[in-house]
């Protein structure tokens, strides 16, 4: 393993940490080497190893038991947000990346399909009015920085004008992934026309008070971004029966 120069040391060791996590070496519930073997095999001091561990500590990935040592914490099932942000960032080249993305996006076509049915019953003038506004900004957008913005903020309205705050509290819990990642899909003028086409339609139904063609057009966003950031994970999503 190689030893670290001295810049982002402290991020760096903890890196590392998660790539074992994620790599399998240090499997959930497998106690950490301690921190003098760790320091040593990294070249780095004890108290910068000690950081790091609290640093995985405080997004999950690990857990201390007085006594007995550090733990590999079991992050599948006690997961945060930030600590999936974290895989998705860190870890995309595993399989753990690639089955938690895939479970984010069918947890979000649950949760858009259902708010966009209830939006096109619920939404009231103020709401539509924002969505518009909204939508005329991923029009006038210039650069995919901008359109990424308008496009989060058009989805967080579109949550809290179906009239149930804890879906709109379910998806700002995920905004640094969905950040992410729609960050990750719109790097072009191409992709943001079809967007713009998509979120019109979209649009549309919401006004007319349509939820069957309002949840046909959120499916149709959804299931287009699923598809491109497959690619961009290298793997082709199967379809379930």
């Amino acid at each position: 393993m190689q030893k670290f120069e001295p810049k982002s040391i402290r991020t760096q060791v903890a890196m590392e940490i998660e790539n074992r996590i994620f790599s399998g070496d240090l499997k959930v519930g497998e106690r950490l080497p301690s921190e003098r073997e760790l320091a040593h095999e990294l070249g780095v001091s004890r108290s910068l190893v000690n950081l790091a561990i609290l640093d995985l500590e405080s997004i999950g990935f690990l857990k201390t038991i007085p006594r007995q040592g550090t733990f590999v914490a079991d992050y599948k099932n006690e997961g945060t947000p930030q600590m999936l942000l974290s895989l998705m960032v860190n870890g995309v080249s595993n399989n753990t990346a690639v089955e938690l993305f895939t479970s984010l996006m069918e947890t979000r076509i649950l949760l858009e399909n259902e708010c966009a049915k209830r939006a096109a019953e619920n939404a009231t003038d103020s709401d539509l009015e924002l969505l518009s506004n909204l939508l005329e900004q991923m029009r006038a957008a210039k650069e995919p920085a901008q359109f990424s913005e308008a496009n989060f903020r058009f989805h967080r309205a579109l949550m809290a004008a179906s009239g149930n705050i804890v879906y709109a509290m379910i998806f700002q819990s995920f905004e640094l992934v969905i950040r992410y990642y729609v960050s990750k899909y719109f790097t072009s003028t191409s992709r943001m026309r079809v967007s713009v086409s998509q979120h019109e339609n979209l649009l549309k139904a919401l006004v007319e008070h349509d939820a069957s063609k309002a949840s046909e057009a959120v499916q149709i966003i959804m299931h287009e971004g699923i598809t491109r950031l497959n690619e961009l994970f290298g793997k082709k999503r199967t379809q379930r029966s």
